[in-house]
């Protein structure tokens, strides 16, 4: 199938300089193509399920053939690049990654007291995410200090189970579970948030996390993936993976301390590294790179 689809391109186009593909298993797929028809191919790959320990036969297989065959693959995170040669025997270049452009074209909403807290998380409401153990954090939290509220942005299967969860600790009054949104409502709930809480058991490298940078927000997150690529003292706190006290405590710390986090240079700093302007070119010199090596 993709064969003929790559096939019926050919009679309208010209023949591509370079086959650019995502993921273990289109990259593999792409090998094919990249042989077939003497294309070079780069792959960009980001899926968090090469940071488990063991890998299924299948991913082990589509990998070999995916990284062993592609001129270059790119990883997301430093973290990701060491799983890759773990698993694959295979080197890879790093580049984050990046958001839209149009998270940094808002001014910069200074911190007043304004009495509650807004705290905002964003992602699939999955296991993986920690939603749970969010939650629960929060509950801790709120035993010292109800003058804040928690918007959840996101939807999945673990809702319900969430709600009840929310529900159980009697915290129904702090926390909303507001449901997926789109980029620009996603922009304006960052825009009038305080802190962004990231609470995932597993991840590569968070564009959530990034789009809350943008927005000058101090970032509570746990040490999972490429996290500590993008977040240092100066714009947020990192702590362990499902550690419910150490999350309670940060969030607790980063809020009676918000005023010392300056919300500009947060911003500034994250369009220094993960623009577009800055990721694309150093996506298109590994495209050139790779074509004149060919």
């Amino acid at each position: 199938m993709l064969d003929s689809v790559f096939s019926y391109m050919l009679k309208k186009q010209e023949k591509p300089d370079i086959i650019y593909a995502h993921f273990l298993y289109n990259i593999s797929y792409a090998v094919y193509l990249k042989e077939k028809y003497n294309i070079p191919l780069v792959g960009m790959e980001h899926w968090s399920i090469l940071n488990q320990s063991e890998l299924s036969s299948d991913i082990i297989y589509r990998g070999q053939i995916a990284y062993q065959g592609a001129n270059k693959i790119i990883a997301v995170s430093n973290s990701l690049k060491e799983q890759i040669c773990r698993h694959f025997k295979k080197d890879s270049i790093v580049i984050h990654n990046m958001i839209n452009e149009e998270f940094f074209q808002s001014s910069i909403r200074k911190y007043t007291h304004r009495g509650k807290l807004k705290y905002i998380s964003i992602g699939s409401l999955i296991h993986r995410k920690g939603y749970d153990i969010l939650i629960k954090a929060l509950s801790e939290v709120a035993r010292y200090s109800l003058d804040w509220e928690l918007r959840i942005v996101g939807g999945g299967p673990e809702e319900k189970n969430l709600q009840n969860l929310i529900k159980q600790l009697g915290l129904e009054s702090n926390i909303k579970m507001i449901g997926q949104k789109n980029k620009q409502e996603i922009k304006s709930l960052l825009y009038d948030s305080d802190v962004f809480i990231f609470s995932s058991r597993a991840e590569n490298f968070s564009v959530a996390v990034l789009e809350a940078l943008s927005a000058g927000l101090p970032v509570v997150a746990t040490t999972c993936g490429g996290i500590r690529e993008c977040i240092h003292e100066r714009n947020g706190i990192l702590v362990p993976v499902e550690d419910i006290s150490e999350l309670a405590k940060s969030i607790s710390d980063i809020s009676k301390n918000i005023e010392l986090y300056d919300k500009q240079s947060i911003a500034d700093e994250c369009k220094k590294f993960f623009s577009p302007s800055v990721i694309t070119k150093e996506i298109t010199d590994v495209f050139r790179d790779v074509v004149n090596e060919c």
